[in-house]
């Protein structure tokens, strides 16, 4: 019997572009995925408390910050939004629960179109990935912090444009975007150039990524690197995990672990540790848009088929084999056969709640904590006595 303990607390937040929200994927009840009714909720969409009409029409990245809270970067509203859950009902519908953190009406008239990834960096701040357009052609990482504490990102000296695809030499189109400390890397789904992933460091200190701090991460001789067109990309244990995208019935999916094991700047080790080959035949992926790291080591994956199916996939290195290649090791955790809010998944997260829950019992765990204090109060009266 597997192991479900890495499970018992699991949730996985899913943005969904069909159904226009936002859903919360809680394993309840310790099988491994969230296949019961009670197990897919929604965290957050146009129906909130906070005022907002449509800010969940297309969302193209999720990101939880150090501090709990869930960055989302909307393509329709061209805005990103900060969610909390405050009262610990495990969504983020109640007044003043959401915020506009940043959008096109900013200090720095920093255009935003296309919020494909987001990174908190070790520095506090939040780097976006911005995707231009024919008519806001900004290719651009974009660094946003709030100085003045008024819960926003768009005010004087608070966005600056961290790194220019324009003026980089690269001809990249950002999406994703991952920090290993300081080193960020991102991914070119739509540029011309012939690498995928690129790597950033800004080594003078300026402040900015110059051209000269781009650097193609996948090498141009490598024999992988023509079939390695990565849709999407994490960080975690120092390695850039790379989704492969394939939009094509019938082609495979390919999840690859890429290190820089000398420090040379580019990647000497490369290992496929996970493709869609792995998963049972009635599990139809055919287009992967997005991965998620979570702390222990497990990712997700969001993926559909041309039949209209999603999914909604959790890998856990069951044997500590280093890949996901093996039998149980990818689950099923979502589907649109569990639920009828999920059509079409894209922004993937894992998430760390205010309130886990207990696998045996669906109780919010803040019970145990009061009846702790009761008991502790009790106590101290006691020998106060």
């Amino acid at each position: 019997m597997a192991d479900h303990s890495v499970f018992e607390q699991s949730s996985i937040l899913v943005s969904d572009q069909k159904t226009d929200q936002i859903l919360l994927l809680r394993d309840l009840d310790g099988d491994g995925s969230a296949s019961a009714e009670q197990e897919v909720s929604t965290f957050f969409d146009h129906s909130n408390l906070s005022g907002f009409s449509a800010p969940t029409a297309n969302v193209f990245s999720l990101h939880q910050g150090s501090d709990g809270a869930i960055f989302v970067g909307d393509g329709q509203s061209d805005a990103i939004y900060r969610l909390r859950d405050l009262n610990g009902d495990s969504d983020a519908q109640d007044a003043g629960e959401a915020q506009l953190w940043f959008s096109a009406d900013n200090a720095a008239s920093l255009p935003f179109v296309t919020p494909n990834g987001m990174w908190q960096g070790a520095d506090g701040a939040l780097y976006v990935a911005n995707a231009g357009t024919p008519v806001e052609p900004a290719d651009a990482i974009y660094r946003l912090v709030d100085l003045n504490g008024d819960g926003d990102a768009n005010d004087a000296d608070e966005a600056v444009a961290w790194l220019d695809l324009s003026d980089s030499g690269s001809k990249a189109v950002p999406f994703s975007i991952s920090f290993d400390g300081d080193v960020a890397y991102i991914n070119d789904l739509a540029g011309v150039a012939s690498q995928s992933v690129y790597r950033l460091e800004d080594l003078n200190g300026d402040g900015t990524i110059s051209a000269a701090e781009v650097l193609p991460f996948v090498s141009a001789d490598m024999a992988f690197s023509s079939a390695l067109n990565v849709a999407s990309l994490t960080v975690a244990d120092e390695a850039v995990f790379a989704l492969s995208w394939q939009p094509h019935e019938g082609n495979t999916i390919h999840l690859f672990r890429l290190e820089d094991i000398d420090g040379s700047g580019q990647i000497d080790e490369v290992a496929e540790i996970w493709n869609s080959l792995t998963l049972p035949v009635e599990t139809k992926v055919h287009i992967a848009y997005s991965v998620a790291a979570d702390t222990a080591g497990d990712l997700s994956i969001s993926a559909y088929g041309f039949d209209g199916s999603a999914s909604i996939l959790r890998l856990h290195d069951v044997n500590q084999d280093q890949d996901f290649m093996d039998s149980g090791e990818a689950t099923l955790f979502g589907s649109s056969t569990f639920t009828q809010d999920l059509f079409k998944p894209r922004a993937v997260e894992f998430y760390e709640g205010a309130q886990p829950f207990l696998a045996s019992n669906p109780v919010p765990l803040v019970e145990d904590g009061l009846i702790a204090l009761a008991v502790a109060m009790m106590v101290q009266r006691f020998f106060a006595t």
